[in-house]
């Protein structure tokens, strides 16, 4: 029985271990970056905007170890703005919620939650384009839509969330992701493992592909 155990926790370790994804979409088929895209990446500084289940100085320390492909900086959720770094120096590792719905062959549809740690880069010329054409209301009604329509993926780490976290409401998830421990595979060790390999791999200009569907946003900050 015991060794039964510790062969399924090895499993786990592995598969948790493995599941980050390189590359410019999360939708399809697995596919190249474009040329160019991966040089401007390496010229910013990443922002991580992280869970606040643990300090930043707790960060600071995993990320000295291995993230090493571009500066970075860490910014507490409560304190992050996406707005303040909607430009070309900066790249932005962060939390975010997603959400697949499914049709069965009798017309009933269910709905999947996902969330992610994502590092992306945002287009901010075609953003302030787009923004200047609007008015101050309908800015603040479509701002979000337009952010997220103009960023460029880079790589993305799945977050597992426990039951409790699945089945509260979704005001209180948007908060709870950012500040709770609601996450199985959310721990330093398995963070410093995901960073590591994620690094490594964009140093190497490398693309890892996890996914075969894609995702419509619906959680962030």
């Amino acid at each position: 029985m015991k060794k039964i155990i510790t062969i399924c926790l090895l499993l786990i370790s592995i598969q948790f271990f493995s599941q980050v994804s390189v590359g410019p979409t999360n939708i399809g088929k697995a596919k190249k970056f474009k040329k160019g895209t991966l040089d401007k990446f390496k010229a910013t500084t990443t922002v991580f905007v992280l869970n606040e289940k643990y300090s930043v100085e707790e960060y600071n320390t995993i990320l000295k170890q291995v993230w090493n492909v571009t500066p970075f900086i860490i910014v507490k959720p409560s304190e992050f703005n996406i707005v303040n770094f909607l430009h070309d120096k900066y790249s932005i590792f962060q939390i975010k919620g997603f959400t697949r719905t499914s049709t069965s062959s009798k017309g009933t549809t269910s709905t999947s939650l996902f969330i992610n740690l994502d590092l992306n880069m945002y287009n901010s010329s075609l953003i302030a384009k787009k923004l200047e054409k609007l008015s101050p209301k309908r800015i603040e009604k479509k701002i979000d839509g337009i952010i997220q329509g103009n960023r460029i993926n880079l790589a993305q780490i799945p977050l597992y969330p426990k039951d409790e976290f699945v089945f509260s409401g979704k005001s209180s998830k948007v908060d709870a992701m950012f500040k709770d421990d609601v996450f199985f595979n959310y721990h330093l060790g398995l963070l410093k493992n995901y960073f590591q390999k994620i690094n490594e791999l964009l140093e190497r200009e490398t693309e890892y592909w996890l996914y075969k569907s894609g995702y419509n946003l619906e959680l962030n900050r």
